[in-house]
This record gives structure tokens, sequence and C-alpha cells, in this order.
């Protein structure tokens, strides 16, 4: 599909009352992304588990004790049952429209039950059972995988009492959220986070059209004014073109500090590809090489120096 004709669908459907459920059915069964076939899975159980192995050196209680939270959960709920069979037994899941789909998650748990880890303790028992959906399959969810899932629920103000959660995380979903809104999330995010818990966000930061159009690089959107970017970019398909480097310094803005900061190895290919393209102005105070990172792993943590800080001011008052 050309990139500009799926901008122009996801346009016209962004502005249809329940688009969301909309663009369900137009994935199913106009392109046929969803259900996700064995590679997709496969792809994104990869990379789930390789960000689980750096994330869990980092989580301070034992798996079956850790409270875990995540926005923008998604429909297949891959990641939440992947970390049910790690031995996480109390999830809790948000999204901002409710995109559980029972056919999807029986999906995740199949493949999962066909997919042999050394790291499992456990595989999925039970799908969903035919006919289940609506509170009925969100209450399911809680007493069969320990899974609490919310939507609508607005990450940015969530109901949830402070220190909450020891993991909080997020998979190639800040890249679709404007900026002032990451940073009422990432300040909600410490809010909701233990004093020792982690935080725990995969960024995506190439241009998602390339996924579905051959001919764009991952790197095309750089090249476009946020005036003529905005036409590209609706609702259901918005990217906020934020690179690296601005995600580091919400992070530290928020009183995040940065535990590991995982990218992958920039190729001379990258950097080419990067040179062929015109770059709008906004993009002009990056180098190449910042602008030339297409995913990253970021753990923080409440910032230490801050709670020092308070800590000190705290005993002055005494």
């Amino acid at each position: 599909m050309k990139w500009k004709i799926k901008a122009f669908v996801q346009g016209a459907i962004s502005a249809m009352p329940r688009s969301a459920e909309i663009n369900y059915v137009f994935q199913r069964y106009v392109t046929r992304n969803l259900p996700p076939n064995s590679t997709t899975l496969q792809n994104n159980l990869n990379t789930i588990l390789e960000d689980f192995a750096v994330t869990r050196k980092h989580i301070g209680v034992p798996l079956e004790k850790a409270r875990c939270f995540e926005f923008g959960a998604g429909a297949t709920l891959l990641g939440p049952l992947t970390f049910y069979c790690f031995g996480i037994e109390d999830q809790t899941l948000v999204d901002i429209h409710r995109l559980l789909r029972p056919e999807l998650v029986n999906c995740a748990i199949h493949f999962l039950r066909e997919h042999q880890d050394a790291a499992f303790l456990r595989m999925p028992h039970e799908f969903v059972p035919a006919g289940m959906k609506g509170q009925q399959l969100i209450e399911w969810l809680k007493s069969t995988y320990g899974i609490s899932y919310q939507a609508p629920c607005d990450a940015r103000h969530t109901p949830f009492a402070a220190g909450s959660f020891d993991l909080i995380s997020s998979g190639t979903v800040l890249e679709h959220v404007p900026k002032p809104d990451i940073e009422a999330i990432l300040t909600e995010c410490k809010r909701i986070l233990r004093e020792d818990g982690v935080v725990a966000f995969r960024i995506d930061y190439q241009d998602h059209y390339s996924y579905f159009d051959p001919k764009v690089s991952v790197y095309d959107f750089l090249q476009y004014t946020d005036a003529e970017w905005r036409k590209y970019s609706p609702s259901l398909h918005f990217t906020n073109r934020l690179r690296h480097r601005d995600y580091l310094e919400l992070f530290n803005a928020a009183g995040l500090e940065v535990l590991a900061d995982v990218t992958q190895e920039i190729l001379e290919e990258d950097l080419a590809a990067l040179r062929r393209l015109p770059r709008a102005p906004r993009f002009a105070v990056y180098s190449d090489h910042e602008l030339a990172i297409r995913t990253a792993l970021i753990l923080s943590t409440k910032e230490k120096v801050r709670r020092t800080e308070t800590s000190a001011q705290t005993l002055r008052v005494q």
C-alpha cells in the first residue's frame, strides 16, 4: 500500500465516530493485518524477551511479588501474557480506548503455547472462552492471569495511589503521544512508581509508513515540516517524530534517572540513507548519529539526586 493512501484512509477513519472500532474492522478485513501472523508475533516476542532480560536485573522484588503497570497495552496482550509466563502475578493494564479483543488474545495465547523459552516458568493454560467479551472478559483475565484491564483510562491521570508499582512499562507507545502528554505521563509514572521501582519504555523512532510501503525510508518523515507532517499524522496514526535525545531530556525534566539506554548499532547504510534525504529545519539541530537511532529501550527510576536532596532538607527541618 502506498503510504499516502494509507495516510488518507487513516485520516478519514480518524474523523469518524467510534474510529477505533472501525479501524479494527479495516485492519482485519481489508488490510488483513489482524490477527497478526506468526512472523509478526515472533518479532514482537523477540523484542519483549530482549527488553525483559535487561529490565528484570533492575526489578527490586521477586517477580511473583512485583506489581506491574502498562499503558497502551493493545489488543493481543502478548506482552502481559509473556510477563505471566515469567511468573508475574499482578499486572494492571490501561488503554485510552478499549482495544481488547478476545480472538486476538487467544491468538497470542496459542502462539505462546507453541513457543518454548528456557526463561518461562509456565505457559498460558486457558483460552478465552467462546462468546466471552466486555466486563465478563475483564473479570476472566483478572482471575485467570492476574491481569487487570482498564479502558478507557488516561495514563496522564490514573486512579492509582502513589507508589503503587514496582515496574511501569510500555512498548512502542510513546512515539504516538504528543510531547505535552508525554510530559504529563512521565510525571504520573513517577508518582505511582515505588521509590526503588523501574520504568521501562521501548520507543520506535522510525517512520511507521515504511512498514507498509517498501519505497519509504525509515527516516523519510524527517524531511517534512511540522505543518506538512500534520497532513499525514492523523490521530489513529499519529507520530510525534521526537528523537532519542528529546526523550532523554523529557525523562530528566520529569525527575527520572536513566538506568539503561539501549539502542541498536548505527550502520553506515543508515547514515547514507539519512544523507540522501533533505532535512526539515526542525531536525537541523541533530547530528546524523542522533537522527540515525531507530529504536531504544530506556530504563529509569526516581532520580536519586533529587531524593537525596529532599531527605537532607527534611533532616534540616527536623
